[in-house]
């Protein structure tokens, strides 16, 4: 009976983290599954899960998606995603720690100004399309 409740009880955990915050349903499935599953087997899963939770969400706040906004981000958004992939191809880089640590560190402070609420102010660097895109694609 285990081996059916607790992976339904991590993937239920982690989608309502996903559902609260808006990211983070594969920084609790994935280690949590881990110490039941080979990493192998619980990473696709966790990314088809992923997909098709965040499909729904999008579905859900379609209304709420500036389109115009989007198509400047993309080739943005590929690009850092092409940058991030070519990091990955360095040996060097691809074992760092301090790749970890700066996506530790990024991720806590995306959630500490979400739960303090703050916004970037209008000309912040962080509300430029090429930057925002490049980040976001290289994370």
């Amino acid at each position: 009976m285990f081996e059916i409740i607790y992976p339904v009880a991590v993937i239920a955990l982690g989608f309502f983290v996903l559902g609260v915050t808006g990211f983070g349903s594969a920084l609790v499935i994935v280690p949590l599954l881990s110490w039941q599953w080979p990493l192998a087997q619980v990473v696709p899963l966790v990314l088809l899960l992923d997909f098709a939770g965040c499909l729904l969400l999008g579905g859900l706040q379609w209304e709420r998606i500036e389109a115009r906004l989007l198509l400047r981000l993309l080739p943005w958004l590929l690009g850092g995603a092409g940058l991030g992939w070519l990091v990955m191809q360095q040996p060097a880089w691809a074992n760092s720690p301090l790749l970890l640590l700066v996506l530790g560190c990024y991720v806590i402070w995306v959630g500490v100004r979400g739960l303090r609420q703050t916004t970037t102010s209008q000309h912040s660097l962080l509300k430029s399309p090429p930057f925002s895109g490049l980040l976001a694609g290289l994370i």
